[in-house]
């Protein structure tokens, strides 16, 4: 099994911040943790498109802490092969998170 280490994105429960009138950024948090990579795959989704989407349908167990316990709902993407990830789904398995994720992350990240 191969090793991961990455940053993994939180949308945090407080206020959103409002960057200009009437626009509203939800507030991102990364966090960095370890773990293995458990299960490693890519497609094509090919559509009626000139370039095909990859879509990554990976698993990562990491070593969860108290704080990504407690928010493992709130897990938006994971940093992987230098690229956001969306987070499809995470499981409970106690002292770890099991987290699939796949698909490019388009969302909001944490302000430099």
């Amino acid at each position: 099994m191969a090793r991961y280490y990455g940053r993994i994105g939180f949308l945090k429960d407080e206020v959103e911040s409002e960057d200009r009138p009437s626009r509203y950024v939800p507030q991102m948090e990364e966090r960095f943790y370890t773990g293995k990579l458990v299960k490693n795959y890519a497609r094509q989704q090919s559509a009626d498109k000139s370039v095909d989407d990859v879509d990554l349908g990976n698993d990562i167990s990491i070593v969860a802490d108290e704080y990504a316990m407690n928010n493992f709902s709130s897990m938006k993407y994971v940093e992987f092969m230098g690229t956001l990830w969306e987070v499809k789904s995470v499981s409970v398995e106690r002292p770890r998170l099991r987290i699939s994720f796949g698909g490019v992350y388009h969302g909001p990240t944490p302000e430099a």
